[in-house]
């Protein structure tokens, strides 16, 4: 750890057609801690480079990728910059729009499969009343009910003393339940609606696209067959993409992350119309090498001043460099 007598204060002035390759410089020593510039009537604060924003957005697509495809995004992986980061970003931008839908389409299935699952197994039920879907449609003159009751004996005499005639009433076991199923006309619907109430009554609601249809069951289970085949294959795509992508996708975010911050840097410098002014800290040791790289990279279009150490300034011990 660093003392405070070990750093220097700097300020360092840049033309902005130079502000990348110091920020590239900069950030290859690990040895400017920077001072956040407030702005003020006198001094803007800087803007990001050009590409932030696709870094942003190429950043929150690979984070997504690594989500979806249920990557460990806690296992170590090296540094490295990107050799070609457009290249990269338009790679990422397609993987995501592919994978996307793969999940996208994994959401439909399971939300069908739900459906269908839901609808057959109360199918199931109504069929050991011996009464057929067919028979459920929507009708101006008969109503139905169908359901569990607590006691479907009780029930019966329910709705016969309330009712009285015209009425056709089933009952069964179902999963160890009493299965209900009552026809009535349909100017008896409120008398039935306050028996049923007394009868803790959980109705079995059919989708209408299940009603009236022959041979309902088959088709849904030829659905269910075709649609768990058709989530297979894409589990099957997503772990593959995972094997494939796994270590370039971590190496890809990392590395994204690194030239964001770097394009983002900007916003901590004070800026006029021409010039970047980069006030920070840096070790003394490094003071030589890092000015020297400083004026290489600008050609020596760039100015650099020490500053006097106040007492109300706070020197850093330990640098906070986002690239360390």
């Amino acid at each position: 750890m660093l003392k405070a007598e070990d750093m220097i204060k700097v300020r360092i002035y840049s033309p902005k057609n130079r502000l990348k390759s110091v920020i590239e410089v900069m950030y290859d020593a690990k040895a400017v801690d920077v001072i956040q510039h407030q702005k003020n009537e006198d001094m803007d604060i800087g803007s990001p480079l050009v590409g932030s924003t696709e870094l942003s957005a190429a950043i929150v697509k690979s984070r997504s990728l690594i989500y979806q495809l249920e990557i460990n995004s806690e296992q170590p992986i090296k540094n490295e910059k990107l050799k070609y980061p457009k290249t990269k970003i338009r790679e990422i931008d397609n993987l995501h729009s592919e994978i996307s839908g793969v999940t996208k389409r994994i959401k439909e299935v399971d939300s069908r499969l739900n459906i269908l699952n839901s609808n057959s197994e109360k199918l199931k039920a109504i069929k050991n009343l011996k009464i057929s879907s067919e028979n459920l449609g929507e009708s101006n003159i008969i109503k139905h009910f169908i359901g569990y009751v607590s006691d479907s004996d009780e029930f019966k005499k329910d709705i016969k003393k309330t009712i009285k005639k015209n009425y056709e009433i089933s009952t069964t076991k179902y999963n160890e339940k009493n299965l209900v199923c009552l026809f009535i006309e349909n100017h008896n619907e409120n008398k039935v609606l306050n028996i049923i109430r007394n009868h803790n009554f959980n109705e079995i609601k059919i989708s209408n696209e299940f009603i009236g249809k022959k041979n309902i069951t088959e088709k849904i289970d030829k659905e269910i067959r075709t649609l768990n085949k058709e989530k297979s294959v894409l589990i099957n795509k997503i772990k593959r993409t995972k094997k494939t992508n796994e270590k370039d996708l971590l190496h890809t975010e990392k590395a994204l992350s690194v030239l964001s911050k770097k394009s983002e840097s900007p916003l901590m410098f004070a800026q006029t119309k021409n010039i970047s002014i980069i006030s920070g800290w840096i070790p003394l040791k490094n003071k030589k090498e890092l000015f020297k790289s400083l004026e290489k990279t600008t050609k020596n279009n760039i100015h650099i001043e020490e500053l006097e150490i106040k007492k109300e300034d706070s020197v850093p011990i330990k640098l906070n460099n986002p690239n360390a």
